[in-house]
């Protein structure tokens, strides 16, 4: 299946789960994320932040995710 790569920024050493399962900790490069979208969240402690993104084969997507503090 094709993929693109997702770039996430947030928090300090925040959990970074994607479609409900923790991948990675912030800040996190996903190489190989598969195309259509995705629930990206991130966590620290009780603070979460939630997102919908689409992957576009071949490309890079980059979202910043604040918890606590909204998304940008």
């Amino acid at each position: 299946r094709p993929t693109g790569r997702l770039l996430v920024a947030g928090g300090n050493s925040a959990a970074v789960y994607l479609d409900g399962r923790r991948v990675a900790v912030t800040p996190a490069t996903l190489p190989a994320v598969t195309v259509g979208e995705h629930v990206v969240e991130v966590r620290d402690g009780s603070r979460v932040a939630r997102r919908t993104v689409t992957i576009a084969a071949g490309r890079s997507t980059y979202i910043e995710l604040a918890p606590g503090g909204g998304t940008r």
